[in-house]
């Protein structure tokens, strides 16, 4: 009997080194990913193709720059405004957002929802990338291009409709419209 518990210990003790190496190893392989995944939410998919191209190496050993840390929804409303010489007025009219939302936005007291998020980006014409960026940053969700209503707004900012263009092509299509309608 002495011997079966003895094996039995012997056993366990082994499994206990096992589990201790497993969690450890599980560990850092959680926590890299969390770096991958956050270094990957804040670079455009052309930034990430372009480091994959030149380098998988440098790209691999790549760390989070300090632009990157420094990102927010409003740093980058304002630096796509003033690269297309938009004011906030301007910004008011074209996306159809109110003057208090906007100057929100700006200072970083309120992320937009999605619908107002992609409002601003048609409003501004960004690119699909650039988009897609700016509802990361806004924390929601990007489009995906399996769901109907996100293939139609994909399509566009592709063809840079305006938003009244964008938003007439969606009714026409039956899917929800990005400007709300008025009662």
């Amino acid at each position: 009997m002495f011997r079966r518990f003895a094996e039995f210990n012997d056993i366990c003790q082994i499994n206990v080194r096992k589990s201790a190496e497993i969690s450890h190893f599980v560990g850092k392989v959680f926590d890299f990913f969390l770096q991958y995944l956050y270094y990957i939410c804040m670079k455009n998919t052309s930034e990430l193709m372009r480091m994959l191209k030149s380098s998988p190496e440098k790209f691999k050993n790549e760390t989070v720059s300090d632009e990157t840390k420094d990102a927010s929804f409003s740093n980058y409303l304002r630096e796509a405004m003033d690269s297309r010489g938009l004011t906030a007025g301007e910004m008011i009219q074209r996306a159809y957002v109110s003057k208090t939302y906007m100057y929100q936005f700006l200072s970083g007291e309120r992320l937009p929802g999605k619908n107002t998020a992609i409002r601003l980006s048609l409003a501004m014409k960004l690119s699909t990338d650039d988009t897609q960026r700016l509802l990361t940053l806004a924390e929601k969700p990007q489009l995906y291009p399996k769901v109907r209503r996100d293939a139609a707004i994909l399509y566009c900012i592709r063809k840079a409709m305006s938003l009244d263009d964008a938003n007439a092509w969606l009714i026409s299509i039956d899917e929800e419209p990005l400007i709300p309608p008025q009662d």
